[in-house]
């Protein structure tokens, strides 16, 4: 069944325990695919029955339209004049209480789920939706040159209910420009690690995708969630099996997006390691989960795959500067995919030693599944992988998709958009 959320509602873990916070906010205006029933938790506003969609999330229903019938009889069916008023839907009823479902079979009971009145006040559970003022002195060459503004923010494309997995070190949550952005936090390292700046790398990497362009950073998905997972505190020591953690935790977290920004040399993962990735790579793959990973930093001119980038299953991504030209450490690769702006992305514009690439990708991919979630357009990780390598903007026509230093070409956000419309 398809619903549409005509005011800002909470996204919440339990219908029931309002102890804990919301995971988020989706927006007015917002679709999204639920079950076919109603499920009773806290009452609000009067309305005690909420939807629950397929990552086991809860949304009330007080200010919702269904879109697509469904449980409803063909005589108990709404008249066709009064859909936009909502309709009454009967069935089952399902309890959440903790481990335990109790299921009360009353076909009987039917419950509205109404258009807002305006003469209302809005419900405790509705948050209103922050501004988005766009400063314009954020912006950046790698959202000008290639018109992020005019394709994507220019018609309500923020990145909005997208969920953005960072996994990588420490970050500084309370930066003014990602602490409303991160909804989810966890630490797998000991946690001792000293407090990390502003100007940290993974603040960096976080502020590029989905910054709120508040003071230094804005994210070409100003409006996507970051579920940030800590599995490294020292890049010269990260622990494989805390990354394996860190994907297994993104999964369960249910992330629309996976990026890695660091990477493992191959002969630094022994066969079990490498069997084990494409285990769960797979499974990413098969729960609808992109992944995307820096290509990698190197100094040598011979070609070589790091991990996870060099999979099948992830995006692979290296950087380019202004001029279009490589960046002069990015590694060269058989299994290089596409290139993005990776260079002077914030104002202090010194950021030559972070690859930058693999987190504008982040942000573009955001904005490009929100827009095709408008459409009703669904495509697998593989087809969105595809599909950037095909609408990339080849160094040369002949080598596309062969070339060790540029892949398949540097991505092109208007080529990809127009690719998925009608």
């Amino acid at each position: 069944m398809r619903i549409r959320f005509l005011v800002n509602t909470n996204v919440r873990a339990s219908a029931r325990d309002f102890s804990k916070p919301p995971i988020g906010v989706i927006y007015s205006g917002t679709e999204i695919d639920v079950e076919d029933r109603l499920y009773r938790g806290t009452a609000i506003d009067g309305v005690d029955t909420y939807f629950k969609d397929f990552h086991g999330w809860y949304y009330w229903s007080g200010r919702v339209l269904i879109l697509y019938k469904a449980l409803m009889s063909p005589e108990k069916k709404a008249d066709k004049n009064t859909e936009t008023e909502g309709e009454l839907i009967g069935g089952s009823w399902s309890l959440e209480l903790g481990e335990e479902k109790t299921v009360l079979k009353t076909p009987e009971v039917k419950a509205t789920v109404a258009a807002p009145s305006f003469a209302v006040e809005p419900s405790s559970d509705v948050q209103q939706a922050p501004v988005f003022k766009l400063r314009r002195d954020l912006q950046h060459w790698g959202m000008d040159d290639f018109e992020i503004p005019a394709l994507f923010w220019d018609n309500d494309i923020l990145g909005t209910s997208i969920r953005i997995a960072l996994l990588d070190g420490p970050i500084a949550q309370n930066a003014p420009d990602i602490k409303e952005a991160i909804t989810v936090y966890k630490d797998f390292t000991s946690g001792d690690s000293i407090m990390p700046l502003e100007n940290s790398a993974s603040t960096i990497l976080a502020g590029i995708a989905a910054g709120r362009g508040h003071q230094a950073y804005l994210g070409l998905a100003p409006q996507a969630n970051l579920l940030v997972g800590k599995v490294w505190d020292s890049m010269l020591g990260i622990d494989f099996y805390l990354f394996l953690e860190g994907l297994f935790w993104a999964l369960d977290q249910g992330a629309d997006i996976i990026f890695i920004p660091f990477d493992f040399r191959e002969h630094a993962l022994n066969h079990s390691q490498k069997k084990e990735l494409l285990t769960i790579f797979q499974e990413l793959e098969n729960k609808g989960i992109l992944c995307i990973a820096n290509a990698g930093i190197s100094n040598h001119t011979r070609p070589e795959n790091r991990y996870p980038a060099s999979l099948n299953n992830c995006l692979s991504v290296g950087g380019i500067q202004k001029n279009g030209e490589r960046l002069a450490n990015e590694v060269r690769s058989y299994t290089l995919d596409v290139m993005a702006p990776a260079m002077d992305l914030y104002p202090q514009k010194n950021n030559h030693y972070i690859p930058l690439g693999g987190a504008y990708l982040a942000g573009l991919m955001a904005l490009l599944l929100q827009k095709s979630r408008q459409l009703h357009k669904k495509l697998s990780p593989g087809e969105w992988i595809h599909l950037m390598k095909e609408t990339a903007t080849p160094r040369f026509k002949m080598t596309k998709c062969k070339d060790i230093e540029y892949g398949c070409g540097v991505v092109n956000p208007q080529a990809a958009l127009e690719a998925i419309l009608p």
